[in-house]
């Protein structure tokens, strides 16, 4: 017969075992996973003009630039939060950095720098109208206060996509065994003091795989907390004697951050 202390440890045991049955049924409905609340990024809140995106103008602040070129500074905002752009006129034209955005998504156009502002798709992300396109290091987004990133929704362009598929001019020729292409999410805090970092790779070529990413896909931001600034960098390996060869650029969606309310 058992005592009390035994009874005690017994009905304890057993308790737990039925628990952890009950907590792994796949039967159970009760199982919900919760997101967090969110602020969301959707560039919908932008008026886009006739041509379909904007990449830049002479409004910004002027400074002296590369080759003779004049750099106009400056922004535009969704949400609160600000995306850096530098708008360059030379002699040989105009040309920009930093972030842009679009409503232009077509996947038949050449792959050539004339068509840098299109999507590889068919809309923004979820079937939306306005995304932005970030091209060349150090891409960067600050918001309004330091913030918990959450996630965020990237695709190729079509001109990037098609120089990874086919080549030009200016690559090694089209994608190979052991060729790569990546994005890289950084951010920063008040005091510029690196807090997180998360990579993804618009192409992977390696170990057998043959991967251009061709639609909307969530990348994992969470490792980046109390973040003022986000830096976008990019890195390949196909690289010459001026860095990287493959265009440098990424289409963005659905920029999230965590609600003070969590």
């Amino acid at each position: 017969m058992l005592n009390n202390k035994f009874k005690f440890t017994y009905l304890l045991l057993t308790g737990a075992v039925t628990i952890g049955m009950v907590s792994c049924n796949d039967d159970d409905d009760d199982d919900v996973i919760v997101e967090p609340n969110t602020e969301k990024i959707d560039f919908e809140d932008i008026t886009v003009g006739s041509e379909g995106y904007w990449s830049g103008d002479k409004t910004g602040v002027e400074s002296p630039g590369e080759w003779g070129a004049t750099n106009y500074t400056g922004s535009f905002t969704s949400n609160t939060a600000s995306f850096e752009n530098i708008f360059s006129v030379s002699e040989y034209g105009t040309s920009w950095k930093g972030f842009a955005y679009s409503t232009l998504a077509d996947t038949s156009v050449k792959g050539i720098y004339e068509n840098d502002m299109y999507l590889y798709g068919n809309s923004g992300a979820n079937d939306s109208k306005t995304f932005a396109v970030a091209f060349s290091d150090s891409a960067t987004i600050t918001f309004e206060k330091e913030v918990n990133l959450y996630n965020v929704q990237v695709n190729n362009n079509t001109y990037t996509y098609k120089v990874i598929r086919d080549g030009n001019a200016y690559t090694d020729g089209p994608f190979k065994e052991g060729s790569w292409f990546t994005v890289k999410f950084t951010g920063f805090n008040e005091d510029g003091e690196k807090v997180g970092e998360q990579t993804f790779y618009l192409a992977d070529y390696r170990k057998g795989k043959t991967y251009i990413c061709q639609n909307w896909t969530n990348v994992n931001l969470t490792k980046i907390k109390g973040a003022k600034k986000l830096v976008l960098t990019f890195d390949g390996s196909d690289k010459g004697s001026f860095g990287l060869n493959t265009p440098s650029y990424v289409c963005i969606d659905n920029l999230a951050y965590l609600s003070d309310n969590n």
